[in-house]
């Protein structure tokens, strides 16, 4: 017989064996669909400088300034206590 404890672990290592990063196990589904399709679309990015031969670190400054922009736009309706866009609020 199986304690929660170990189901919960069973559960885990098929979510991981599944592709799904532990970090993003338990977040909400929005949240975790919009984070695969920005990493997509930061690889891509970079990808594109890559075939462009620009400089690396002309690209990853580039690559690094998008993912500071993604990331403000997730936080700043947060500050504002306005609902983001994967539903969660504020509790400040």
């Amino acid at each position: 017989m199986s304690t929660s404890s170990q189901d919960a672990q069973l559960q885990l290592d098929a979510l991981v064996k599944d592709g799904v990063q532990k970090r993003d196990v338990f977040a909400d589904p929005a949240t975790r669909i919009r984070a695969l399709e920005g990493n997509h679309r930061l690889h891509h990015k970079w990808e594109v400088f890559d075939a462009r031969k620009k400089r690396s670190v002309i690209a990853n400054t580039a690559v690094a300034r998008e993912l500071a922009s993604w990331c403000w736009s997730l936080a700043a309706p947060l500050q504002q206590g306005e609902q983001a866009p994967g539903g969660r609020m504020n509790a400040a």
